[in-house]
């Protein structure tokens, strides 16, 4: 399941379009559950169905880029506050790949290293993910963002691998962009040199981080111990 603040700030995102927020939340999860301070997860489905709204209403298919560099780490919640505060780049990618699952089952983040090439990779663990690409070009650009922005630097040096066609709108973007993709490709991948596994990060703070982590495992624990029909239905 997708925390419902992800759906309210892609609202907020849109009135850049001039699309009221009544009009993007009319007939979906966000009219049914209207108060900001709302805990409610959206299965896929139902963030899917708010993502498509959104991309007919503002008339701007690379929304998914603008949703990754408009997404702050605090918005992913204890988890965005332990990677800030994490003491290297490396680390700071364990702790996605460890508790993401705490923001969405229906992604999974791994990586590994590939010769000189530190490689994050984003998989789907169902198949309603999306029939488009703004799941994967909104978290990776948004990771790569991120990166530039804990390491203290104004962009990575890094290149996004999307594994649907190249869109129209890449030209378009890509100057805006803080890494280049390439489409076509096998994976979703962040790619970038490994050496950059190793950089301090501006905001390392190893109380703060540990306090995030604890969180984070308290989140973990809470999911886990649902009953299996719950994290199936989270899941459709």
């Amino acid at each position: 399941a997708i925390p419902i603040s992800y759906a309210r700030l892609l609202v907020e995102l849109c009135t850049r379009w001039h699309v009221a927020p009544e009009e993007l939340m009319a007939g979906t999860a966000l009219d049914r559950h209207p108060l900001p301070g709302s805990d409610v997860r959206l299965s896929p489905l139902e963030f899917n169905q708010i993502v498509d709204r959104a991309l007919r209403l503002t008339g701007e298919p690379a929304l998914g880029y603008h949703f990754g560099l408009h997404l702050k780490l605090s918005a992913h919640g204890f988890l965005g506050y332990a990677v800030m505060t994490s003491a290297t780049l490396g680390e700071a990618i364990q702790l996605v790949e460890k508790y993401f699952t705490t923001r969405s089952g229906a992604l999974r983040f791994s990586s590994l290293i590939d010769g000189d090439t530190a490689v994050v990779q984003v998989d789907s663990t169902v198949d309603v993910v999306a029939p488009f690409a703004f799941p994967f070009e909104s978290l990776l650009v948004g990771l790569c963002h991120a990166g530039a922005y804990i390491t203290g630097e104004s962009s990575m040096d890094a290149e996004v691998c999307i594994n649907y066609p190249e869109p129209g709108y890449y030209a378009r973007c890509a100057s805006l962009l803080p890494c280049r993709i390439r489409y076509n490709m096998p994976l979703h991948q962040l790619r970038f040199p490994a050496a950059l596994l190793d950089r301090p990060l501006l905001m390392a703070d190893a109380t703060a981080s540990e306090q995030a982590r604890e969180q984070c495992e308290r989140e973990l624990a809470a999911l886990s111990s649902q009953p299996l029909v719950t994290r199936v239905r989270a899941l459709l």
